[in-house]
């Protein structure tokens, strides 16, 4: 990958269906597919209304790949609260049989018990996007 392109793993609001996915829209992100984590060394917890990737466990994430360019990139960084809020790094992901290298956002602190909205199935988490839940509680960050 170039310099002024990187390859991006998303898995909450930055999915297709997400509520932030308008960004990737916006900076011209080529969606290269749906894919999970080559590694089952992730949980995925969801404390809120989005969720967190956390670098310890036993699941792969399910989640959508994304080519962007540097503004995008960094577009996604300030909406992530990078180095702040989430944290990057380099995960190993499978989109039709074919791996790649991708960026990941994901968080430092210990895992917490809260799973509400994420599924798990075969070993695979995924987050689901409800929209009924977030309709009723749209203003709960007030």
């Amino acid at each position: 990958m170039s310099d002024d392109m990187y390859l991006v793993f998303v898995y909450g609001t930055l999915k297709r269906a997400g509520s932030n996915n308008a960004i990737l829209e916006r900076g011209g992100a080529e969606f290269m597919g749906e894919g999970v984590t080559r590694d089952a060394s992730f949980t995925m917890t969801s404390p809120h209304t989005f969720p967190y990737v956390h670098a310890s466990g036993t699941f792969q994430i399910r989640g959508e790949l994304y080519k962007v360019d540097r503004d995008t990139k960094q577009d996604l960084d300030y909406i992530e609260g990078y180095p702040n809020h989430y944290n990057l790094m380099d995960v190993a992901v499978v989109v039709d049989g074919v791996e790649h290298s991708a960026a990941m956002y994901y968080n430092e602190r210990p895992p917490s018990r809260w799973a509400e909205h994420v599924t798990t199935r075969d070993n695979i988490q995924e987050w689901v996007l409800n929209i009924k839940l977030l309709t009723s509680e749209r203003n709960y960050h007030v």
